[in-house]
């Protein structure tokens, strides 16, 4: 993915850095963390001191383009941004990952026992059609 910054501002009156974004060749359109890092990485901020504000792609091309805010702290950002905006930047917790294949699990025995209740009836129905040809 070749990733590159378009526009970098200096937003004195709310004491951050805009910052206007454009990737190529991303396949899929990549998450707001993986955005985050990659952001990070070109201008030398901590990943959690940026908001991605907005991520769009392209109609019928391979690219993304993209605002996001940097603050100096994570602090300054949780209090000058909207809350949807600092709970959507927020990584998910893998907990809740590692949780939902459990209950799939444990659903398949229970359909189990059902199938060998069909079988019985089959069992019992061919017996009578027996006692049935004899006669």
């Amino acid at each position: 993915m070749d990733f590159k910054i378009i526009k970098q501002n200096k937003n004195a009156l709310f004491d951050r850095e805009d910052i206007t974004f454009k990737a190529t060749g991303t396949g899929a359109t990549p998450t707001r963390q993986e955005t985050s890092d990659l952001i990070a990485a070109k201008i030398g901020h901590k990943a959690e001191t940026i908001a991605i504000i907005s991520i769009d792609s392209e109609f019928g091309k391979d690219s993304i383009r993209g605002l996001a805010h940097v603050y100096k702290s994570k602090e300054e950002l949780e209090r000058k941004e909207p809350k949807y905006i600092v709970k959507r930047n927020t990584p998910k917790p893998k907990k809740e990952t590692e949780a939902a294949p459990a209950p799939v699990a444990e659903a398949k025995p229970e359909e189990k026992p059902a199938e060998e209740k069909k079988e019985e009836p089959k069992a019992e129905v061919s017996a009578e059609e027996q006692e049935g040809g004899n006669q």
